[in-house]
């Protein structure tokens, strides 16, 4: 699709590419993933990256993983003000599948983007193949929610940026 600019994506078989924790996770490389474990039960352990963005763009951040609780989210924060771009949960299922979120950067420059554990227990896991980060381009309107897209030449749908 000609109206979608990818600007990032990483296969964590070729290593973390500066992929650093959030807060307190061991990072594990099993086979052509990580395996990030959650080594507290507060706030919102992860993994995540930084990004240099466009302002008042949107973007959608794709990642397939999986988790063994529901409870492991997308997420993008502008990183000099601390705002959670994403604003709504878009949790990663209990099988390897593509999951992902619509975004607008608002006056963000930088961001960092990851996944992220919510009320988390020490042991929780998640494991990550891959993550993708594409611009939507200005002047061509965007895919819409649950729009399929083609990826790696298998159609995925994308989630809702909505909090319905």
């Amino acid at each position: 699709m000609s109206n979608l600019t990818k600007v990032h994506t990483w296969s964590f078989a070729s290593g973390l590419d500066g992929y650093v924790s959030n807060q307190d996770v061991e990072i594990v490389d099993v086979c052509d993933a990580v395996r990030v474990t959650s080594k507290q039960s507060i706030s919102t352990p992860g993994i995540k990256r930084n990004l240099s963005v466009l302002p008042n763009t949107d973007y959608i951040l794709s990642v397939k993983g999986y988790s063994n609780r529901i409870n492991a989210f997308l997420w993008a924060m502008d990183k000099k003000t601390g705002l959670r771009l994403t604003t709504c949960y878009t949790y990663l299922g209990c099988q390897m599948e593509w999951k992902s979120y619509r975004f607008n950067t608002g006056a963000a420059t930088n961001i960092d983007f990851g996944v992220l554990f919510t009320s988390p227990n020490i042991g929780d896991f998640m494991v990550l193949a891959e993550f993708e980060v594409v611009r939507c381009d200005k002047e061509l309107h965007c895919c819409p929610a649950n729009t399929p897209v083609l990826k790696n030449n298998t159609t995925t749908t994308l989630n809702s940026s909505s909090c319905n």
